[in-house]
């Protein structure tokens, strides 16, 4: 099972930039920087994954220069109401056209996190029902 969910994942982050540019944004909570990109919400399993957008009120300084903004591809396990982050992408932008730096992340079970935020709990809620919806 464990081997099963590794090649998911690897497969998935293998697709990460043919399915996260499909530029479809909402803000989740409405009013909030948090953003979800509906297009691209696909479940796999007993995960979800999705493209996250956030843009920070007050940039981030990282070695490479000030981040205005940053994607996730997170996969949220709906049932257990947990998460872990696939990719991340920092931008120079808050408009997340200038690409500074990408991280990928090796999403192991165990690297599934509750979450605490009320904003993420409400990200969460939001996806796995538009995910729920699709079936």
């Amino acid at each position: 099972m464990i081997r099963m969910i590794r090649a998911v994942s690897i497969i998935v982050a293998l697709l990460v930039p043919i399915t996260g540019w499909s530029e479809t944004w909402i803000n989740v909570p409405e009013g909030s920087e948090h953003q979800v990109d509906t297009d691209s919400i696909v479940k796999s399993g007993a995960f979800v994954m999705a493209w996250v957008r956030s843009v920070y009120s007050i940039p981030i300084d990282y070695p490479a220069g000030l981040a205005y903004s940053e994607k996730a591809h997170v996969s949220y396990d709906c049932a257990k109401q947990s998460r872990t982050t696939l990719q991340t992408i920092t931008f120079a932008d808050p408009d997340s056209t200038v690409q500074m730096n990408t991280y990928s992340e090796n999403p192991l079970p165990d690297s599934y996190r509750r979450r605490t935020a009320q904003a993420e709990k409400v990200m969460m809620n939001f996806i796995c029902k538009v995910a729920d919806q699709r079936r």
